[in-house]
């Protein structure tokens, strides 16, 4: 849907994450701009408080006359698809038809809090499962170590993955150590709320796929289902893959 915007010369700016040399080029020049914080934004006549791919607030740049808004906010804010194509330095707007792409190569953002317990797989070991006396070899995995912990903090401790224009996410699922027999897994998206959760059993492997609505972020904790949530096991995610 078209959407018009009067009275104000909007040109959206790029507001994605750049590889270093972007700039770099005989096209391209340095210029002053005013970082605008006076400039209010609303959307179908509600305030908006415009926020980059971290939920750092952002915002408008004024320039030789005209008002620049971040172009990933406020894709986000009307519900527009935008991705960032570095290798041609292309912004993407509009429907993103995406090619599947494990989540472990799309960007990481860092919790605020501490993420020591959760960590991409890269130990062979850690790769390997075993299973009815079979071994089964995986490419990629995100491990979580379980906390003794509630939902809603877990959340804090979880590394973020970029899943913005996707809509699945297949994986297997599988939990190694620990005393108890079973764990919990949580998918959380990028405002901390639990998109989907599962139980999984120590030695089991589970085929997944999540469908994702409106989901930019994503992230994976687990806690366990002994007694106050105990499990000192490590709960893993192989091949996750986004379609």
């Amino acid at each position: 849907m078209r959407r018009q915007f009067n009275k104000l010369a909007l040109v959206l700016v790029i507001s994605l994450v750049f590889t270093s040399g972007v700039y770099a080029g005989a096209t391209n020049e340095q210029v002053k701009v005013l970082l605008n914080r006076e400039v209010k934004i609303t959307y179908n006549g509600e305030l908006q408080e415009l926020k980059d791919f971290n939920g750092e607030r952002v915002y408008p740049l004024t320039y030789n006359g005209s008002t620049y808004l971040p172009a990933r906010a406020i894709c986000d804010m009307t519900g527009t698809g935008v991705d960032w194509d570095g290798k041609t330095n292309t912004v993407l707007l509009g429907e993103l038809n995406n090619k599947e792409a494990l989540l472990v190569d799309r960007e990481k953002l860092e919790s605020r809090y501490d993420t020591v317990y959760n960590y991409v797989v890269n130990d062979t070991e850690e790769l390997s499962y075993d299973i009815d006396g079979d071994t089964k070899e995986f490419e990629t995995g995100i491990a979580f170590t379980t906390m003794l912990i509630m939902e809603s903090d877990l959340f804090n401790h979880v590394k973020l993955f970029d899943a913005k224009g996707y809509k699945e996410l297949e994986f297997t699922l599988g939990a190694k150590g620990g005393k108890e027999k079973n764990a919990q897994l949580f998918i959380y998206n990028q405002d901390g709320e639990v998109i989907s959760k599962d139980v999984i059993s120590k030695g089991e492997l589970k085929r997944k796929v999540i469908k994702l609505r409106d989901v930019s972020k994503i992230g994976f904790g687990s806690t366990g289902l002994g007694a106050g949530g105990f499990y000192d096991g490590t709960v893993y995610v192989y091949d996750p893959i986004l379609k």
